[in-house]
Formats: structure tokens, sequence, C-alpha cells
């Protein structure tokens, strides 16, 4: 990505993962335009232009987005993740990814795992998951 007019504009891409991006639709894109079809991020500030280390002689940035795959049943095995995904699966983002049809399945699924509990921040889970996911 380089930076125009106070703007970032996606100048060129390589896809290596999972999903449908099309480098060849994205160039010449600027930030907000890239990610318009993302639900809420714009609204929420999910998604803001970022302003990680510049490459030295052009000033541009390099945007490495890095995506995991998790098969359903694999997060219903860590109650935190369940818990997490309960409460954070709108409508919205469910229709942009695909599984808008699955949701209420989903979250029927997920509710028992959780009790209401707190959950802590990050990906890793509580300590006590992980001694039951051991054995």
């Amino acid at each position: 990505m380089d930076q125009r007019d106070d703007i970032l504009w996606v100048n060129a891409g390589l896809v290596t993962a999972q999903a449908d991006w099309s480098p060849d639709f994205d160039i010449g894109m600027n930030f907000f335009e890239w990610h318009a079809p993302v639900p809420m991020a714009l609204e929420k500030g999910i998604v803001v232009p970022a302003q990680i280390p510049r490459l030295p002689r052009s000033n541009a940035l390099v945007f490495p987005i890095r995506c995991y795959l998790c098969s359903f049943q694999d997060v219903m095995r860590v109650p935190k993740w369940s818990r997490r995904l309960h409460r954070n699966l709108p409508e919205e983002p469910a229709t942009y990814k695909g599984f808008i049809a699955n949701r209420p399945m989903m979250l029927d699924d997920l509710s028992q795992f959780d009790e209401g509990q707190p959950t802590s921040p990050g990906v890793w889970p509580e300590l006590e998951t992980e001694a039951a996911l051991q054995e």
C-alpha cells in the first residue's frame, strides 16, 4: 500500500490464503473502498489505516493478513472460543462470510458453553481448558 493525499491505496497484492480476494479487483482502490464491503468494520473503527512500520525507500506499507481455518467442532472444544463466538456472531458478518443459513444452529450449539462467565483477552485458551484439552 502507498499513501497519496493522506489515504492509503492498494498498489500491489499477492493472495496465498483462502478467501475470495482478487488483487486484480482490489488494485487501485483506497483503503476505505477496499474495506467497504466488510460489515460494521468502518462504523466500529475496526478498520483503521495502519501506520505499521514503512518500507525504507518508498515509505509504502506491507499489509500482511494471516488467516487460520478452524473447524466448528474444534472451536467448540475450547470453551473460551465458544463463549466468544456465541457472543459475537452478528447477522451482518455471517451474511458477508456466507454462513447466515447456519447461524441459528451455530448459536444454539455454542450456547451450551456460555454460562455468562467473563472471558480473558487474547486467543489462548483459559488455563483450565488447556489441561482438559491435553486429556
